[in-house]
């Protein structure tokens, strides 16, 4: 994959992840203020596990990214390189 298609997929995947924290966050708080009233937090406690489990994934595939990033980039810096190998007399 190109770097400038990684480097905005990247950017993408940066900004679901801060809306995912941000769901997980509001929703332990939420669980926190029924836990506190003493509400059931059955199905709050079903979604924090689902956001979680979101947040989790957007993680992996920012990881993923980063990897193929850096895969662009030593592939970039070899062929960098050897073009420099072959302009030395």
């Amino acid at each position: 994959m190109q770097r400038a298609r990684v480097v905005s997929l990247l950017e993408i995947a940066e900004e679901r992840i801060a809306l995912a924290q941000a769901n997980v966050d509001a929703q332990r708080e939420r669980m926190e203020r029924l836990r506190g009233q003493q509400e059931a937090t059955g199905t709050v406690e079903t979604n924090l596990t689902i956001l979680e489990l979101n947040l989790s994934a957007q993680l992996l595939e920012q990881a993923r990214l980063r990897s193929e990033l850096g895969a662009c980039d030593a592939t970039r810096s070899s062929a960098l390189g050897q073009t420099d190998a072959l302009r030395r007399p």
